[in-house]
């Protein structure tokens, strides 16, 4: 009875883990099939390869075997020669930026992807992962303290003046604290601005209802007698006027 206690247990436990989604598939799903010859489609397949590395700690031939999977044509042979001499993540990511990226093309990529400043309406946090993530793809030789000077220099004029009172980054801790900073800057901007766009909206709300009461309770004033109560066209004056004018000229007529 106990056996068959522990039995069903054990079952259960493989249904309820057997529903689990593997975590390797959400970044199989970012590795897209390529032969190389894309730069795009390359940096991306490094940069994957790379977070399964640090991210799910799986050992270099697995990452191999997965990225063997996911290539063809030069990029496929040229992982198959480094698998069979048995080279670490370190040697692949470096011989695939020697063998398909050209040494004047990395440095441009540099240029274009860590020395660039801050994007307008990008975020601080994403700057800096992007400036951070792209150094490590392209094997940047900058320490740390260097490349947060490069992030530093980056940093929009918006987000400068947010930081006036904030202490200088030399380390990426330093650089996380004020992302967090400014953020919770911003969210209080965007909060100001919002209360003060309602408060002009009411403000402008309440003198228009003003204006229309004080037009609704205005008095009605005959433009002709200037007596309140009736309009110029049923005035009883204008009227009277009007006729005797009328009757004087007829019997002049006569």
């Amino acid at each position: 009875m106990v056996t068959d206690m522990s039995k069903n247990t054990g079952q259960d436990y493989w249904g309820m883990y057997s529903k689990l989604p593997n975590p390797v598939e959400r970044y199989l799903k970012g590795l897209k099939t390529t032969n190389g010859l894309s730069v795009n489609e390359l940096l991306n397949f490094i940069k994957v390869i790379l977070k399964m590395s640090t991210e799910l700690k799986l050992s270099d031939h697995s990452i191999l075997e997965l990225c063997c999977g996911h290539s063809f044509g030069p990029l496929l042979n040229k992982l198959l020669e480094l698998k069979g001499a048995n080279a670490s993540l370190e040697k692949v990511h470096l011989e695939l930026l020697r063998c398909f990226l050209p040494i004047n093309l990395r440095e441009n990529l540099r240029r274009s992807m860590v020395n660039r400043p801050q994007r307008v309406g990008e975020p601080l946090g994403i700057y800096c992962d992007d400036i951070k993530e792209n150094a490590k793809t392209l094997l940047c030789p900058y320490s740390e303290s260097e490349l947060v000077e490069i992030i530093k220099l980056g940093i929009s004029p918006q987000d400068r003046s947010r930081l006036v009172f904030m202490s200088n980054p030399t380390t990426f801790a330093d650089l996380e604290l004020l992302c967090i900073q400014v953020q919770n800057m911003a969210y209080s901007d965007h909060i100001r601005s919002s209360e003060s766009n309602r408060g002009t909206h009411l403000v402008q709300s309440v003198e228009k209802s003003e204006m229309g009461n004080r037009q609704a309770q205005r008095p009605i004033v005959c433009y002709f007698c200037q007596k309140e109560g009736h309009i110029a066209r049923n005035c009883f004056s204008r009227n009277k006027q009007f006729n005797q004018s009328k009757n004087e000229s007829q019997g002049g007529n006569l």
